[in-house]
């Protein structure tokens, strides 16, 4: 049997250059290629579920938003990254800082000897 030859993925600074071009296909294979690292980052900053998922779409957003302004598309993963940080810390300040853990097992069974 013979294998399918795997599809070069096109790199994100094609990606860019395709969105930039009005193919709008390009942006949804970002927000694929980037949403769970994007999502991971909008959650260590804020430390609340509810509020990554906000976090991490209104950093896709802004990326739409300022797709034009990126001055070095193979470094779209940083630029996303550095995004939801900023995001992240914004909603910090607006919010507070939450309880990172909603686990009650911790109340129950302190940590350290009996």
């Amino acid at each position: 049997m013979m294998k399918q030859p795997t599809p070069v993925q096109p790199s994100d600074a094609t990606l860019v250059a395709a969105c930039l071009s009005g193919e709008r296909g390009a942006f949804v294979e970002i927000v694929q290629r980037h949403q769970a690292l994007v999502c991971a980052v909008a959650y260590q900053g804020t430390g609340d579920f509810g509020a990554s998922e906000d976090v991490a779409q209104d950093t896709f957003v802004t990326a739409w938003k300022k797709l034009r302004g990126l001055r070095e598309p193979d470094k779209l993963r940083g630029w996303l990254t550095r995004i939801a940080s900023t995001l992240a810390v914004e909603w910090l300040r607006k919010n507070g800082p939450r309880a990172r853990s909603t686990d009650s097992s911790a109340d129950e069974h302190p940590a350290g000897p009996a």
